[in-house]
């Protein structure tokens, strides 16, 4: 869309780009994005823990 900030979306465009977003995360993890937000935190803690892992 060639905007600078992301204040200058609409909110459309913003549902746009989440289903973007959602669509992508299936795509390279095979299940769709968890909708309970404890769930999404438990899986974000567990994705910084593995990249200490990698080398």
């Amino acid at each position: 869309k060639g905007v600078k900030f992301d204040v200058d979306l609409t909110a459309a465009d913003l549902k746009e780009l989440a289903s973007e977003f959602k669509a992508e995360y299936k795509k390279q993890l095979g299940t769709d994005f968890p909708s309970d937000p404890v769930e999404q935190l438990k899986l974000a803690i567990e994705a910084v823990f593995r990249s200490w892992d990698n080398p």
